[in-house]
């Protein structure tokens, strides 16, 4: 219908919808021309916007086929263009995900800066979700640099603040984000509880559920099989229990 009309404002967002449709389902080939498309619409258009949308997008894909040169390059052109509209919300969403492209190369000082400003922005704009990612990330970055007393907090608040606004899968991914905490504290059986409790909950998303097999292996590596009892009791936690964990 967009193509019969010739309006080619609303073909770009159809092609970044159907982009959006293709990336959840994780066919990132088939999103991949989808996002081009709308890209290059949007600077027929001058649409900085749509530009900027579309970017993001791409970025996204790069990162998770671990093209991370490319997903950089992406996020920091979008965030570019979201500074030139004073797009706050979308400057605080650009800013964290190159906070988690600097976190994957093991920049964690930039990563740290990167997520401290989103933090500050979502923060002063009423964000509540991206508070409690920025505070999850953040918590990723302490647990990386070995400062364990300054994770385990941010982890709770950020569990809180997701709790909060009864944000589910969102609930879930800061579970499964502390997990690394307790296993560099060899704490494995705390960490196996998580695990099993995060697997057996339905708003885990599938993206966490890979995170959750890796993190599973780690400690297999380290244990073999001697926590399958501590997995076990984890699938069977309530959220409240699960939550007194941390």
């Amino acid at each position: 219908m967009a193509a019969q009309m010739d309006d080619r404002w609303l073909m770009a967002r159809c092609l970044n919808s159907l982009g959006n449709v293709h990336y959840q389902l994780g066919h990132y080939e088939e999103a991949a021309p989808c996002y081009h498309a709308a890209l290059e619409l949007g600077k027929t258009l001058n649409n900085r916007r749509g530009i900027s949308m579309a970017l993001n997008n791409l970025a996204l894909i790069a990162e998770r086929q671990e093209d991370y040169q490319t997903a950089r390059q992406y996020h920091q052109e979008s965030l570019r263009l979201k500074r030139e509209i004073g797009d706050r919300a979308g400057i605080s969403i650009s800013l964290t995900n190159l906070g988690v492209i600097a976190f994957a190369t093991g920049d964690f000082g930039e990563s740290a800066v990167y997520m401290r400003e989103g933090l500050e922005i979502c923060r002063e704009i009423g964000d509540t979700y991206g508070v409690a990612l920025c505070l999850s990330n953040l918590a990723d970055v302490e647990t990386e640099l070995g400062r364990y007393e300054a994770a385990r907090p941010l982890y709770r608040e950020a569990l809180e603040v997701s709790l909060g606004i009864e944000t589910l899968p969102l609930v879930m991914t800061v579970f499964v984000s502390a997990v690394p905490l307790f296993i560099r504290q060899q704490q494995y059986e705390t960490a196996l509880a998580l695990i099993g409790f995060a697997q057996a909950h339905p708003a885990t998303d599938g993206y966490d559920h890979e995170r959750l097999a890796k993190f599973l292996a780690e400690i297999r590596a380290i244990t073999g099989d001697k926590g399958e009892m501590a997995l076990a009791d984890g699938r069977m936690l309530t959220l409240a229990q699960a939550q007194a964990l941390l």
